[in-house]
């Protein structure tokens, strides 16, 4: 299942949406659909500065909080 590697609060996000599309489409629709498209999505539309950038982040606040403790 998806949702074993995926956090919870994000496969929520997916399941609604997946929900509001069934709705709005008024035929079945599988998460797992969805999530494949946001994936396929994201990796089009995400530059590598913009990953360079969020993992810089994350790195410094976690050098940061070890440096705090």
């Amino acid at each position: 299942m998806p949702q074993q590697r995926i956090k919870q609060k994000h496969w929520e996000q997916i399941q609604s949406l997946t929900v509001e599309l069934v709705i709005h489409l008024r035929v079945p629709v599988k998460d797992t659909d969805v999530l494949h498209y946001l994936i396929s999505k994201s990796l089009t539309e995400i530059t590598i500065e913009e990953l360079t950038n969020q993992f810089l982040i994350k790195k410094s606040l976690t050098n940061n909080k070890t440096e705090l403790d």
